[in-house]
């Protein structure tokens, strides 16, 4: 899938978020996933790294990490 607007570290913020909210399998399954859907960002990006980047700079990026999506509200 190609993107527009977001980095890599938006994309570890949105595995993040997805895992923490509903805890399905492990995050090596959620890295495993972003490196599948969004294939031409990781190309060259292990899977392992992936998942250990998940939680970096979570104030920074233009999809921030969330401790609760059930919180959360969208602005548009």
């Amino acid at each position: 899938m190609n993107i527009k607007g977001l980095v890599a570290l938006d994309l570890f913020h949105f595995g993040w978020n997805i895992w923490n909210h509903f805890r399905v399998g492990k995050q090596d399954e959620i890295s495993q996933f972003l490196k599948q859907v969004f294939a031409n960002t990781f190309k060259d990006v292990e899977v392992g790294s992936i998942k250990s980047h998940l939680r970096d700079d979570e104030k920074k990026g233009t999809i921030p990490i969330v401790q609760s999506l059930s919180d959360h509200q969208i602005t548009e």
